[in-house]
């Protein structure tokens, strides 16, 4: 179930795997009970971090089965359906919202050169099929189209969508936005983590944080901390961010969490092609460099 304004922090779940046909089902579960512990306030499934346009259409079926009959109602859950296929996309989305899914997220197709006009044709003409709320994703840099301002505020005055995942790392754009949607219930949620504490200053509604697949306590305290207005406590959590990001990230943030989780016994160091695991070299800098962050904060051991 929705809140009737979403806030918070809602992780993109990584999609833990035994091979690159294999959804690694104990892994998924290990994950989620780990956000879910740590009261993350949803879970965001398929995404970027979650190598979603790499899967197979069958393993995201799993990963969106497994995912609905686990966590069942404790959060609600979203499901990244983008797709270069409109027809491939809406069947995923049929079968999210069959399985309970509570909503969708959806980025611009990222093949085929559109333009601004294009893109607005397109997700006007792609929203009403949808079959349950949606999450805008402005990912330009997978993408190679940005929503534009005009769009997003043409496209926020539909019933069906709820607010925008802001994944360009522009704070200008992201302030714009939030001063041309008209929409008081459209909700402005930032990709990059090191971004959180500031679009919450500027009255963002949370973040979606890679980074909680490992760290969910850092960035739900963080979000607590704003809440409480204790801003110094929220800048002391957002310089963990930093630090965390420059230990994990440096071959890629995508290979340094599923690394990172499998060195910490949670899932497989397992990726989809074109991505590969993290090699043995880079293995050894990163489990020195999350010992140091759990010796320096020990709450990150828990």
């Amino acid at each position: 179930m929705l809140p009737t304004k979403l806030f918070g922090i809602i992780p993109p779940v990584v999609s833990p795997l035994i091979d690159i046909n294999t959804l690694d089902v104990d892994g998924l579960e290990l994950v989620l009970s780990r956000l879910i512990e740590h009261q993350v306030h949803g879970i965001f499934i398929l995404g970027t971090t979650g190598e979603g346009p790499n899967l197979s259409h069958r393993i995201r079926k799993e990963i969106i089965k497994h995912t609905t009959a686990f966590v069942k109602e404790r959060k609600p859950i979203f499901v990244c359906v983008t797709d270069t296929s409109p027809e491939e996309l809406l069947e995923i989305a049929g079968y999210a919202a069959d399985n309970g899914a509570d909503a969708l997220v959806f980025a611009p197709p990222y093949y085929s050169p559109i333009n601004q006009q294009e893109l607005l044709a397109y997700s006007e003409w792609l929203i009403p099929q949808l079959p349950l709320p949606t999450l805008l994703y402005n990912m330009p840099s997978h993408c190679k189209v940005s929503f534009s301002l005009e769009a997003v505020k043409k496209l926020s005055l539909s019933e069906k969508i709820i607010g925008i995942k802001d994944s360009s790392g522009d704070m200008s754009y992201l302030n714009n936005l939030m001063g041309s949607v008209e929409n008081p219930d459209f909700c402005f949620f930032t990709g990059p983590e090191i971004l959180l504490a500031e679009t919450l200053f500027i009255g963002g509604n949370g973040g979606v944080s890679g980074g909680a697949n490992l760290y969910p306590q850092i960035f739900v305290g963080l979000f607590e901390a704003f809440q409480q207005g204790d801003l110094i406590k929220v800048m002391e959590f957002q310089q963990i961010v930093k630090e965390l990001d420059r230990a994990i990230y440096f071959d890629g943030f995508m290979k340094g969490i599923k690394a990172a989780l499998a060195l910490k016994g949670i899932c497989q160091n397992k990726a989809m092609p074109p991505l590969f695991p993290m090699a043995k070299d880079g293995l050894t800098r990163l489990e020195s460099s999350i010992h140091y962050l759990e010796d320096k904060y020990p709450f990150l051991k828990k």
